[in-house]
């Protein structure tokens, strides 16, 4: 029991030493956590080692009578007798020699000791030192514990690797980023709490600014620093944190920071010690960080904010043609431009992906009117805007629209997406029209030759005549000479001839006919638009007159001829060299 004692007095002065130099190290260099964890494997260490050293010895060994009596001996420097006398004692000796003899030695040794002392003091000496030195020690550290308790709460809380700081001159009282409160003296470190009450860090949508703002109480400095570090490392940024008016209490409703005023400049003046505001702003944040306070001589554990990633949008355009100009169109892929030419009646198809989150909600913005999307997958990345109900599903004039999108987290992409369609012309028809001569008889039958195009097809061809009698009567009318049956494709181009017979016209010397053609081009359910061709004009005559025109003609004819037949030979070049 003595080697005990003394055992665990030596291994309880080790540790109150071990802890003396943790917290004696602790407080001059204000370690960090895992430096802390090396000290408490330190501390566990030398622990060990004393409890093997002093206390496990005095355990482990135990000591017979016999033993004992042979301890003894060797102290008071005795014959034998007394193991002798010892083992007299036991049962079994009387089965020994004389007992007589066993008789005389244990009566000797009993005489004897009654004269024996206790063992020399020394063993005893070196309890008392022990016990003195860590009497001492305990007074010592239970007076520095009443005197300084708040070191004392802080010295344990960090020793199990706590939070806690050492009292300083500057008190941080209350830490805010972008005015949601993370830290306050009474409640310490606080963190916004996550689904099923689970913690989670601050944090920050993608390129906003973050402002921090810190409240302190007792000696107030000039000015402080925050230490930014960024998640993926490189080089600490460092804002300085300069008095300020205190932030509201308030979260900001759009997630950015909520800006705080200036302090005026007496705000500060004068006291040295007292309740004071800092303020410092990060202007765009781009990755997850980790933070640190420092103000005067106080100062905060590493803390991190972390960047919400903006939604990354893709819009998809595609377009399906009216029904008229879709066999004349060569399909084409849905596009990712945001720009779009399409025939007038086109319906227009919108896609939105999001690459990275899910999306909360999708709408086209077209001026005030809202259109909302349809989700398309389970993971909320894939939507559609509905064919019907929307301007888009039948496009009949030049179009610009926004599309907003919003995740779960209530934010949007940081471009905003625009779009522009554009409506490409559908160009009128071309039409022609030519005959041989326009001298005719009163019952002639002239051969009208004609051709007429269109991109998507000729509906109809109409030949409009106007007559206008020698006694100044007119007269129209209108025929149809080509129609599209309704079950037929339309062509894009068609050409013929047309015999117009004038005897059922009922003319006259000196009557003219004025014939336009007339070309509809196929537009589908619409009307389609009708472009007439240079007029021709005929003029009634006899056979006097059909005779002085075709000799006219022939004049033309050999005039024309001979031209030709002078610039092959060259001959008008050397008139011209004349």
């Amino acid at each position: 029991m003595l080697r005990a004692a003394r055992g665990a007095m030596a291994w309880a002065l080790v540790m109150l030493v071990a802890l003396a130099a943790d917290f004696v190290l602790d407080w001059l260099f204000q370690l960090s956590r895992p430096q802390r964890m090396l000290l408490l494997a330190a501390c566990g260490g030398i622990g060990l080692w004393s409890f093997a050293r002093f206390v496990w010895p005095a355990l482990r060994i135990s000591e017979s009578e016999i033993e004992l009596a042979l301890l003894v001996e060797r102290e008071r420097k005795i014959d034998s007798d007394l193991v002798a006398a010892l083992q007299f004692e036991s049962e079994s000796a009387a089965t020994w020699g004389s007992p007589q003899l066993e008789t005389a030695v244990v009566d000797s040794v009993a005489d004897f000791g009654r004269s024996l002392k206790p063992a020399s003091d020394q063993k005893d000496a070196r309890f008392r030192r022990l016990a003195l030195a860590l009497s001492a020690t305990v007074l010592i550290v239970a007076a520095l514990i009443a005197r300084f308790p708040s070191f004392t709460r802080a010295f344990l809380d960090r020793f199990l690797l706590g939070p806690a700081h050492y009292p300083t001159r500057t008190v941080i009282t209350r830490i805010l980023v972008n005015s949601i409160e993370l830290y306050s003296a009474e409640g310490g470190l606080k963190s916004k709490m996550g689904t099923g009450g689970s913690q989670s860090v601050p944090t920050v949508p993608y390129g906003h600014a973050v402002r921090f703002d810190v409240s302190t109480t007792g000696v107030r400095p000039d000015s402080g620093q925050v230490r930014i570090v960024g998640e993926q490392g490189g080089d600490a940024v460092h804002l300085a944190l300069q008095p300020a008016r205190p932030a509201p209490d308030k979260e900001p409703d759009s997630g950015g920071p909520a800006g705080t005023a200036p302090a005026a400049p007496d705000d500060h003046a004068g006291d040295a010690t007292g309740p004071a505001h800092y303020a410092a702003e990060l202007t765009r944040l781009t990755e997850s960080v980790t933070y640190q306070i420092y103000l005067g001589d106080a100062w905060t554990e590493p803390a991190t904010i972390q960047v919400l990633p903006l939604p990354v949008v893709s819009l998809t355009l595609d377009h399906t043609p009216p029904p008229y100009a879709a066999a004349h169109r060569v399909a084409q892929p849905a596009s990712s431009s945001r720009q779009l030419s399409v025939i007038e009646g086109s319906q227009i198809e919108l896609f939105v992906h999001c690459s990275n989150k899910s999306l909360a909600q999708v709408d086209l913005v077209i001026g005030s009117a809202r259109f909302a999307f349809e989700q398309q997958d389970d993971s909320r990345q894939f939507w559609k805007l509905p064919k019907a109900g929307n301007p888009l599903s039948r496009v009949t004039e030049p179009i610009a629209f926004d599309v907003e999108a919003v995740d779960d987290d209530g934010l949007a992409p940081e471009q905003p997406l625009r779009g522009h369609i554009r409506i490409e012309s559908d160009r009128p028809p071309r039409v022609a029209a030519a005959v041989v001569t326009d001298k005719v008889l009163p019952a002639a039958k002239p051969a009208i030759s004609w051709g007429a195009a269109d991109d998507f097809g000729i509906a109809e061809l109409r030949l409009n005549r106007r007559i206008t009698r020698a006694s100044g009567e007119i007269d129209e009318a209108t025929e149809t000479i080509r129609q599209v049956a309704p079950d037929e494709q339309p062509r894009t181009s068609v050409r013929g001839r047309f015999v117009f017979d004038l005897a059922p016209l009922a003319v006259a010397k000196g009557d003219e006919i004025r014939v336009t053609l007339e070309a509809i081009d196929f537009r589908g359910p619409q009307p389609g638009v009708a472009v007439q061709s240079e007029p021709i004009v005929f003029q009634v005559t006899d056979e006097s007159g059909v005779l002085a025109a075709l000799a006219e003609a022939d004049q033309k004819s050999a005039h024309q001829l001979d031209q030709i037949i002078q610039r092959q030979l060259g001959i008008g070049a050397e008139r011209d060299a004349r």
